[in-house]
């Protein structure tokens, strides 16, 4: 037995995985995978493991060498790309002597579990059997740049932190973005993190010379407000009931509530990593780990919430009328099990990206499918929706290796959500290329 495994043994000895816990079954305590999570093709994590710990391979582009010297410019550099009217001005990084210490007492313990009792306890039960929803649609898989490169480019990383900055701008101006729906939180109402966050981000929207500092203290303040709201409830498990298929389901409210503070989370994070203040990018520095674990617990709420779909079809059935209810459910759900993808994407990457331009390596999370598709996150009603997904591929599916991508889609026809991925993966070169119909597939 290799020296690691034998750690790993001596650390799991007599304790059942998360997954197996959670649904209340025998664990046969396996390792790397239990028999019972490897059946079932869910993701099987022991107490007390890095997250995805089992999984080896190559790591993706973010965590190859930008350049062998001068990685701390291109940090600069990118703090230093242009504004949109003002957001994200460079001037607040100044540094003043009298600028208020942050309390993180409370943080004696990260608060690495969000609280989910409270919420709406109905189950939600899915009702169709589609491809954005499936087991098999969950899966993390690492990637595999192979050898045509060896780094990335320095201009990819800067154009992905520009990217956020326009779908942040853009939530600000018109209530969504490329990773937060019009319609996720069109029922229930904007939770109250969120409505934080976005208050938060307005005012920052507004930061100048002169107001940066109560600004800053504001972001500050807001974040901190956050992880207080979940730091004494650690070590609290998900809410769960059995079911005939034995396995724990969760409710609609459930997951929206862990979608909306990984996304309130995200958006502290971005001011605070990127904006240059240099006591608030020491903050988030610490609490980057916060986001890992929230965006992993995301992940895994999400799989218990979609598990009773025993599918693995990749093609929705849209035979009947696309302004049936099912039409509609179908859409709800697609917003929901999209959103947890590309909000998991986006906390992903947000940090990666600060982690490379710092000039350390980033640990590869995986790669995951979701859906590129152009027109089908902007459709504004079910029947709109129903129609192109029923006429078109939804392109769902994994950016690397893009030769699938590429044979499958123009550059055109991928929203600019799906054209942000790509390009931080492969480079803008690639993506041009892409673009000029010259990628050999």
């Amino acid at each position: 037995m290799h020296q690691s495994t034998a750690a790993a043994s001596a650390i799991h000895r007599g304790k059942a995985c998360i997954p197996c816990t959670r649904a209340k079954r025998r664990c046969d305590k396996k390792l790397p995978l239990c028999q019972r999570c490897t059946d079932k093709e869910v993701l099987c994590r022991y107490p007390n493991t890095r997250p995805y710990a089992r999984q080896a391979g190559k790591s993706i582009g973010l965590a190859r060498p930008v350049s062998t010297t001068g990685v701390s410019d291109d940090l600069d550099a990118c703090l230093a790309l242009p504004d949109f009217d003002g957001f994200g001005t460079a001037e607040s990084s100044q540094v003043h002597s009298e600028w208020p210490s942050v309390n993180l007492e409370f943080l004696q313990e990260y608060p690495t579990e969000l609280e989910l009792s409270g919420f709406d306890t109905s189950s939600y039960a899915t009702t169709s059997t589609a491809w954005y929803a499936s087991p098999g649609s969950w899966s993390i898989e690492m990637c595999d740049l192979g050898d045509s490169r060896t780094t990335i480019q320095v201009s990819a990383l800067h154009g992905f932190v520009d990217d956020i900055r326009c779908w942040l701008r853009q939530w600000v101006d018109q209530g969504h973005c490329s990773f937060i729906h019009r319609e996720l939180y069109a029922e229930t109402g904007l939770p109250s993190c969120l409505q934080d966050a976005y208050a938060t981000l307005t005012a920052y929207a507004g930061k100048n010379d002169k107001n940066q500092e109560l600004v800053m203290q504001l972001v500050g303040d807001k974040a901190e407000t956050l992880l207080r709201s979940q730091g004494s409830r650690l070590g609290r498990a998900l809410p769960g009931v059995q079911t005939n298929h034995g396995l724990g389901t969760v409710t609609t409210a459930d997951t929206k509530h862990v979608v909306a503070h990984v996304q309130a989370l995200v958006v502290y994070q971005f001011i605070r990593l990127y904006d240059g203040h240099i006591r608030q990018r020491a903050t988030a520095e610490k609490q980057m780990s916060v986001l890992t674990a929230w965006r992993t617990q995301l992940w895994e709420q999400a799989q218990s919430h979609f598990s009773p779909i025993n599918t693995c079809d990749m093609l929705i059935d849209m035979s009947e009328s696309t302004s049936s209810p099912e039409s509609s459910t179908q859409w709800r759900e697609w917003i929901l099990a999209e959103s947890v993808r590309r909000t998991w994407m986006v906390a992903n990457y947000l940090q990666s990206v600060y982690t490379t331009l710092r000039g350390d390596q980033s640990e590869c999370p995986g790669s995951i499918s979701y859906t590129m598709r152009q027109g089908l996150w902007d459709a504004t009603s079910a029947s709109s929706w129903s129609r192109l997904a029923a006429s078109h591929d939804p392109l769902f599916m994994r950016p690397d290796p893009p030769d699938q991508l590429y044979g499958a889609a123009a550059e055109g026809e991928v929203d600019d959500f799906g054209r942000s991925v790509v390009k931080i993966v492969w480079g803008t070169d690639t993506l041009d290329d892409w673009a000029a119909g010259v990628v050999k597939t």
